[in-house]
């Protein structure tokens, strides 16, 4: 082989070396911002999100409804799937059942978006035996989570749900 032809393949394969590497250096990166805004989602879910739900909680049992606050974890089921962290606050008309499945009663949700650092607000006003409406409304950034804009999103859910039930 040629001397410059030698060359000219030495520069392709330290090109594609250096792109790898760049590839490679740049995922790592990714991978490490993910963990560090799991991890912030994780603290705004236990000490800023979970309680502003219990709060509006309470007060709704007072009125006579029931509720329940399911956490999750980020987890990954049987077909490689990941279903993202979250805490959902589930209303009950009522009393709570024993056995339910949340996404046929209203219901607010926050979901961590650990690509981006923010969170993706998901709703129902399905009720049993009056239907409703479900899927995403909105989001915001770490940074804007805080007791009242939780608050204020489930009292919007509420006064949808509370307008049309008889």
């Amino acid at each position: 082989m040629k001397d410059d032809l030698k060359g000219k393949l030495a520069g392709l394969f330290e090109a594609d070396k250096a792109r790898e590497e760049k590839i490679e250096h740049e995922k790592t990166q990714r991978i490490d911002k993910e963990a560090e805004h799991l991890a912030e989602f994780m603290r705004l879910r236990d000490s800023t999100i979970e309680p502003a739900m219990r709060e509006i909680a309470e007060f709704a049992e007072a009125q006579g409804w029931a509720s329940a606050i399911e956490k999750s974890d980020e987890e990954r089921d049987g077909k490689d799937r990941m279903s993202p962290a979250k805490i959902a606050l589930i209303f009950f008309r009522g009393a709570k059942p024993n056995h339910y499945r949340w996404h046929e009663h209203p219901y607010f949700m926050v979901s961590c978006v650990k690509s981006s650092g923010s969170v993706a607000f998901n709703v129902s006003t399905i009720s049993p035996g009056s239907g409703g409406s479900s899927g995403p409304s909105g989001g915001a950034a770490f940074a804007e989570v805080d007791t009242d804009l939780i608050q204020t999103r489930i009292a919007d859910l509420l006064s949808r749900v509370l307008k049309r039930l008889p």
